[in-house]
């Protein structure tokens, strides 16, 4: 690298002279001709590697200079050779002033270039010195957060732990982020079970046979959770409710829970046998529902459950109270999801309480030639995979993950990408590939626009930690250096945002067609690629914001394309509770209104979809100002007049 000498000096001569000597041994001489044009290059962006100053100068003196330079912080160490032509008394005071080094008239160019050569040698030094310093600050600050980030992820397991299976909460800690577990709706397989005569027996025998009866029956229970990855959803004494498919993606879900009850139906027999030769009459009642339910963690401080709420949820309960000792009853989606691989009879149509229309049941009689694997056992890793959403389609090779917390995964495993700075920086390269993200953008992103001193180095050490992981899986040329920046190449195929567009652009085309089943079904696996806001890890950045706002917008429409699509199958009860908390998420969105009533007209609410459309209105007047437009306010008569065109479609 050329080094840079500014040469200050007012007799025009002495600068020539100089620039010769310097250019023809390598340096890149610059010259000025007062001191205050020397201090405005010194303390400009690209201050020079050592200054050539002369002291007698009109107006500032090279003495006054050399102060200046020396009570700095940024120019302290800057190496400063004064040039004088008179005796000892002015070279001292060139010393005390702040000068490395002297040189007088009439020059001695070798004596020159030797001094010059010494102070920048040292300067070399200094800079390497420096550099070091602040390459172990950024790594101390970095270790420093990796502690704190370690204590926190302690304190979230303990959390996570009380709630969900110890797979999960591994698996949440391993994506750095407690997204899965917001509110949000998925198809889910629930087993309800409950012991049948407890309360009888509760109150006539000793509080220890009660323990004890307990002891082994969520002994039992509990060993089937266990096996089979199941989510305790809730648990009070003689009842518990479980769940599959969420938090994480299973591989049909309601064969699961019915072969779980199956098993779980089996492991209590010796049980109930045991104390029924006691004179005890206790039996087990089981029942498997399948379907759509909202889920996430509901409570207060200190303790908190993660469950399921929804029609579905209600089913499988009075699916449970329904069922004899010794029964597992099936709901009519678990029958359809299961198909024939299990033994079922009709048992015949119920009215539950709180459900409006009689009920199809069915009992499981065996499931005579196939039992699935519990998912745990059989295949850890994409067990692991999937227990913090990964999309079971995705197996092999990397695969980047922005909707939400970002997120790498390699051949369905996650990569622990540990430390904050890392996934936000992880997080810009993405929001930027395929392009050159350059060093002052990345570092004026990462630090809020208030970088650290060592923000540079400090942003190589976390750029070496991001190229380590990737190496780590094979994928270290993805991550390119550039004289200005970084390039993140990611193809569309290992990134969850460019499988969204595909997928979304392909439930349109089918719903286009009039195949509106299966564009439900593109609809929901694009949809369920989402694990909270785009781009959550850098959401504070200005880049990020735009983005992320821009591809929540894209997100309504197509849930908004969902729905048409759900509604034109007839699933108008099934859609119900997502649009209610669709329209209180965004009470501006006219077309979330207007499915809402649609919804609840067919589900024969008339009333209800009538008084959707007061709210709406009413919110509008009283937080906007405004009116219905025609579109919703025709909606509105058809409903009120029953409209034969609504009518038909219900």
């Amino acid at each position: 690298m050329t080094r840079e000498i500014l040469v200050v000096d007012d007799t025009p001569a002495n600068v020539r002279l100089l620039d010769a000597i310097l250019t023809a041994h390598g340096y890149r001489a610059r010259g000025v001709a007062s001191g205050k044009q020397a201090l405005d290059v010194v303390f400009g962006e690209t201050p020079p590697d050592l200054v050539l100053l002369d002291i007698q100068m009109a107006g500032m003196d090279g003495f006054e200079v050399c102060r200046r330079v020396r009570d700095n912080e940024a120019t302290a160490m800057l190496p400063v050779i004064m040039v004088t032509a008179s005796g000892p008394e002015e070279k001292v005071a060139a010393l005390e002033a702040g000068a490395d080094d002297f040189v007088s008239r009439p020059f001695d160019q070798a004596e020159l270039l030797a001094r010059v050569r010494s102070l920048l040698r040292i300067k070399e030094y200094h800079d390497t010195v420096v550099g070091q310093a602040a390459e172990l600050a950024a790594w101390n600050r970095m270790l420093e957060e990796q502690v704190n980030e370690q204590v926190e992820e302690m304190q979230r397991l303990h959390r996570l732990r009380r709630f969900l299976p110890a797979t999960v909460a591994d698996a949440v800690l391993s994506t750095g982020t407690e997204a899965l577990l917001q509110p949000h709706r998925r198809e889910v397989a629930l087993l309800f079970c409950d012991l049948r005569g407890f309360s009888h027996f509760a109150s006539t025998v000793e509080p220890e046979d009660v323990l004890t009866a307990l002891a082994g029956y969520h002994g039992a229970v509990g060993e089937v959770v266990r096996r089979y990855s199941a989510t305790v959803g809730w648990f009070a004494g003689d009842g518990v409710m479980m769940f599959f498919n969420d938090p994480f993606p299973c591989d049909e879900p309601a064969l699961l829970a019915v072969t779980a009850a199956d098993e779980l139906h089996a492991a209590l027999g010796p049980f109930v046998e045991h104390w029924a030769q006691r004179g005890h009459e206790l039996g087990v009642g089981i029942g498997v529902a399948f379907g759509y339910a909202t889920l996430g963690v509901i409570g207060f401080e200190g303790r908190y459950e993660y469950t399921a709420i929804g029609p579905v949820v209600n089913l499988a309960a009075r699916l449970c109270d329904e069922a004899k000792s010794g029964e597992v009853l099936l709901s009519q989606a678990a029958v359809v999801a299961v198909r024939d691989r299990v033994g079922v009879a009709e048992r015949g149509e119920v009215l539950f309480s709180g459900i409006d229309e009689p009920v199809p049941v069915w009992r499981l009689e065996g499931i005579p030639e196939f039992r699935a694997a519990p998912p745990a056992e059989a295949q850890p890793a994409a067990w692991l995979a999937a227990a913090s959403g990964a999309p079971p389609s995705i197996r092999h090779g990397v695969e980047f993950r922005v909707l939400g917390p970002v997120d790498v995964w390699f051949d369905g495993t996650p990569l622990p990408l540990r430390g904050s700075k890392v996934r936000a920086l992880l997080s810009l390269l993405l929001l930027h590939r395929g392009r050159v993200a350059s060093i002052e953008r990345l570092v004026e992103e990462l630090w809020d626009g208030v970088p650290p001193s060592a923000a540079t180095a400090a942003l190589r050490v976390y750029v070496s930690r991001l190229r380590k992981l990737l190496s780590a899986a094979g994928y270290e040329s993805l991550l390119a250096t550039h004289p200005s920046g970084y390039r993140l190449d990611v193809p569309d195929g290992a990134i969850d945002l460019a499988r969204f567009e595909s997928l979304a652009a392909d439930a349109r085309a089918q719903l286009a067609e009039g195949n509106a089943d299966r564009a439900a079904g593109e609809f929901r696996t694009a949809l369920a690629l989402w694990r909270g806001p785009a781009f959550a890890d850098i959401a504070g950045t200005q880049a990020a914001a735009v983005e992320s706002a821009r591809l929540e917008e894209v997100r309504l429409e197509l849930f908004e394309d969902c729905i048409d699509a759900e509604l034109a199958c007839g699933r108008h009860r099934r859609v119900l509770s997502e649009l209610q908390a669709a329209v209180a998420a965004n009470p501006v969105r006219e077309r979330l209104w207007a499915q809402r009533m649609t919804a609840l007209y067919r589900a024969g609410r008339q009333p209800e979809a009538l008084s959707a459309f007061r709210e709406y209105r009413t919110y509008l007047a009283d937080e906007l100002g405004l009116d219905p437009s025609r579109e919703i306010t025709d909606l509105h008569e058809a409903i009120l007049a029953r409209s034969a065109e609504l009518d038909a479609a219900r």
